[in-house]
C-alpha cells in the first residue's frame, strides 16, 4: 500500500520530508507498522525503525479504511 507522508516527527517536532510537500512510501500493512494514531489531528505512523511520520488526511484515512475492512485495526492503534 503507499501512503504519502510530509513530516517526520524528530524530538517533538515535525520535520518536513520533501520541500515540494509530501513523499510517497511504499508499506506493507502488517509488517512495517507499528503504531497508528487514532487522533484525527496528529496522524502519525511509525514505521519499523525509522520513526514516526505524519501523514496526510487521505492516506490516513485510506490506511484506516483498509485496517478496519481486514480486521487488524486492534494489532495498530493507540
Amino acid at each position: 500500500m503507499k501512503i504519502e507522508v510530509y513530516g517526520k516527527l524528530i524530538d517533538g517536532e515535525i520535520i518536513p520530508v520533501n520541500t515540494k510537500g509530501c513523499k510517497e512510501i511504499e508499506i506493507d500493512v502488517f509488517s512495517d507498522i507499528n503504531v497508528l494514531s487514532m487522533n484525527k489531528s496528529l496522524r502519525l505512523i511509525g514505521l519499523n525503525k525509522n520513526g514516526l511520520y505524519k501523514m496526510t488526511m487521505k492516506s490516513w484515512k485510506a490506511l484506516k479504511k483498509h485496517l478496519n475492512k481486514t480486521n487488524q485495526m486492534w494489532r495498530y492503534a493507540a
